[in-house]
């Protein structure tokens, strides 16, 4: 999962700037640890997302309020394959505050 989220973010980077979702990083651990994973923030005017992706293809997505700090989306699934699937309702959230 975590391979798959980069191939994600790699073709769909630009098209969420231009909807208004800016990548702010992209990082990544595979060496020294149990499980490889990557992690990626993002950002609007109102919010703040992550998405964390782990090798064996556990996938959590968050969304915060900046303003509030409350808690908008906080999503975690096991063994996932299809991460447009996943990740839309994550877009829904950020995109929609």
């Amino acid at each position: 999962m975590d391979k798959l989220l980069l191939q994600w973010i790699s073709e769909w980077k630009d098209k969420l700037l231009a909807k208004g979702i800016v990548t702010d990083e992209i990082f990544s651990i595979e060496n020294d640890v149990d499980e490889p994973c990557v992690r990626i923030d993002q950002s609007t005017e109102v919010c703040i997302g992550r998405i964390c992706a782990w090798k064996n293809g556990t996938i959590d997505l968050e969304v915060l309020d900046i303003e509030s700090e409350k808690q908008l989306m906080m999503a975690h699934y096991e063994e996932q394959k299809n991460i447009q699937y996943l990740i839309e309702p994550y877009l829904k959230v950020i995109l929609k505050n």
